[in-house]
């Protein structure tokens, strides 16, 4: 259902966050709306990971990706 709506989720801790790409590109932090329970609403900053060697070297890693698709358009003005 989130890719049917271009929507992806993380996990920070306990926590979950569904959001946008175009919600956080180009921010250093994001506002989160918490949409179950009694808990605030908050603002987290957003991590940058380097994936370093360590993150996946060793003879147990395994790495998948989702489906990927792409989409070119072409236009084409004919003249006789």
């Amino acid at each position: 259902m989130l890719q049917y709506l271009n929507l992806h989720i993380v996990q920070m801790g306990e926590a979950f966050y569904i959001f946008n790409w175009a919600s956080i590109k180009g921010n250093s932090s994001i506002y989160w709306k918490r949409i179950i329970g009694n808990a605030q609403s908050k603002t987290v900053t957003i991590p940058t990971i380097t994936v370093q060697p360590e993150h996946y070297k060793s003879d147990d890693t395994n790495i998948s990706i989702s489906d990927v698709y792409n989409k070119i358009v072409v236009q084409c003005d004919l003249e006789e």
